[in-house]
């Protein structure tokens, strides 16, 4: 017999979700040129006894960095400031934060005075306007630092960094690597999901069973299925038989092992009797020989100068 051909569900297109569109911060934009010194351009060092400079022996990111302070271990320590600066121009408005990043990888002998800073100054009459970061670290490695800038949205400001070396027995450097300062904002708000539309599913036609339809003739076979025989049980094992552990033997003692004890007790004596006898003639003859020598000496000191 032929079976019965079965129609397939129709399958249902689903009605897309609105995803809805993501909070948080907006546009963001850095506004330090060259913050990773890969040309001469933005930049400037100040003019100092201890000027910094670039270098290609670390760079953080790309080929160069800034090092800035004494490090050279053997050229003379001296008093002096090294510093780099950048002037940047902060707009009020649209953005709301500003986050100042930068790696720097100090080296110092922990002398008292020396320093490594960042400094904001006023980007019109190059006056301190405050102090934001200052340490004295030696880690040898790159680390970066994170400082808060948006009280200075709206304003013109200079991004200084510096090394203050105090001239004592002590050394203090850094390099200074990828440097940006990112304005963001304003916050965006997310978006209302739209409803999601509710299909309903037409169930499935239910396929008519198969008849199945005896062939005349033909004598059905039936299958023999094999016995699994029954498996014998493993035997219990029984520690009722168990041999306890003989108990430990208590050592016997005889008597040729208690006249050796005897006999090694009695050459101790022996040995202790005829010690002490010694030590007392060597300490009676020291004294002796410390008196004589007394007596020597004051039988010099008693006689008369020759003159």
């Amino acid at each position: 017999a032929i079976p019965p051909t079965v129609t397939p569900a129709p399958t249902l297109t689903p009605t897309p979700e609105i995803s809805p569109a993501g909070a948080g911060r907006g546009a963001c934009v850095d506004f330090v040129h060259n913050g990773s010194f890969e040309t001469l351009d933005e930049w400037q060092f100040g003019k100092t006894k201890l000027r910094g400079g670039y270098s290609g022996l670390y760079a953080q990111t790309g080929q160069r960095s800034v090092w800035l302070g004494n490090i050279n271990a053997l050229s003379q320590n001296i008093k002096s400031y090294s510093s780099i600066r950048q002037r940047v121009q902060l707009p009020a408005s649209p953005h709301t934060t500003a986050t100042l990043s930068f790696w720097y990888y100090p080296i110092s002998d922990r002398e008292p005075g020396d320093y490594q800073e960042f400094i904001v100054l006023d980007g019109n009459t190059v006056n301190v306007i405050k102090r934001l970061w200052r340490v004295n670290r030696n880690d040898h490695a790159w680390v970066q630092q994170r400082i808060d800038l948006t009280p200075y949205l709206g304003r013109a400001i200079y991004l200084y960094f510096n090394v203050y070396n105090n001239g004592g027995t002590g050394r203090a450097a850094m390099y200074l690597d990828t440097v940006s300062l990112t304005l963001c904002g304003p916050e965006r708000a997310a978006a209302t999901p739209a409803p999601i539309a509710n299909a309903t599913q037409p169930p499935a036609p239910t396929a008519p069973a198969p008849t199945a339809t005896a062939t005349a003739g033909v004598t059905p076979t039936a299958t023999n299925i094999p016995v699994i025989p029954s498996q014998t049980p493993l035997p219990t094992q029984s520690f009722n038989n168990v041999q306890p552990l003989p108990p430990t033997p208590t050592p016997i003692t005889t008597s040729a092992d208690k006249a050796a004890a005897q006999k090694k007790k009695t050459n101790l004596r022996i040995f202790l009797y005829l010690l002490i006898p010694i030590v007392l003639i060597i300490l009676i003859a020291i004294a002796i020989w410390l008196y004589k020598v007394m007596k020597r000496e004051k039988a010099k000191r008693d006689s008369p100068i020759i003159r």
